[in-house]
């Protein structure tokens, strides 16, 4: 192993400078120095830089470019969408958490679904933990399960990767807003109905409608309470 990278060349080379030949010691602390200052001038102006950065990224709100009318409410939905995801333990990363925001926005516009509905749906079913698992196997941001999962995948074209799917944050969001989108075209539009048969199963809400029983409303007013809250505080 070759510890030292240096040139090769003469002996004569390599010997001492005569005395003369030699910098001042006092002109050799001088530079030292002055690279020395330069060098940490650098990092403290990386460092602040950075913290510049992510100060102004968490304080503002809207950015200059939403105010283009054609875009603003996209901006707004997405700022406060992200705003929400900041505000709880998601377990994702401030880039993932911004992506993310942007995914939750467009596919909820995509099938004309709130995405106020869907951000309550979120933090009924895993108050924005992408990590999260239920009990019986739901997992990610919307408690997608495996096989309802692997249907939608299908559905969409996406690739299907199991567990490694509903863990990704943008993908469990893409099936579980289809999903949601398929309950509410399958129930009528009856916002109800859909939701009872995310939580329970479409197959079980409608043979209680086949009865003539009513649905069960626990679930429907967790979420619609929350959605509730989140349309008081969204700006228009």
């Amino acid at each position: 192993m070759k510890l030292f990278r240096g040139k090769k060349g003469k002996l004569s080379e390599l010997a001492p400078q005569a005395y003369d030949e030699i910098p001042a010691a006092s002109s050799v602390r001088s530079k030292s120095l002055r690279s020395t200052v330069a060098r940490k001038a650098v990092l403290v102006g990386s460092v602040v830089a950075m913290v510049l950065l992510v100060f102004v990224i968490s304080s503002v709100s809207v950015p200059i470019k939403c105010t283009d009318t054609n875009r603003a409410q996209h901006c707004i939905d997405k700022y406060y969408v992200l705003d929400v995801l900041r505000g709880h333990h998601t377990g994702l990363s401030l880039a993932e958490e911004l992506k993310l925001s942007g995914v939750i926005v467009v596919e909820s516009r995509r099938y004309k679904i709130e995405p106020t509905l869907i951000l309550a749906l979120i933090e009924t079913e895993s108050t924005y933990y992408n990590w999260a698992k239920s009990r019986v196997g739901a997992r990610g941001l919307m408690q997608v399960r495996p096989r309802t999962g692997r249907y939608v995948a299908q559905e969409l074209e996406l690739e299907w990767e199991g567990i490694k799917t509903l863990h990704d944050p943008y993908k469990n969001v893409q099936l579980g807003v289809f999903y949601l989108a398929e309950l509410l075209e399958r129930f009528g539009g009856d916002t109800d109905k859909a939701l009872a048969a995310y939580n329970r199963g479409p197959t079980y809400v409608a043979a209680r409608i086949r009865r003539g029983q009513t649905v069960p409303q626990r679930y429907i007013k967790k979420v619609m309470a929350r959605y509730n809250s989140h349309k008081e505080k969204i700006l228009f």
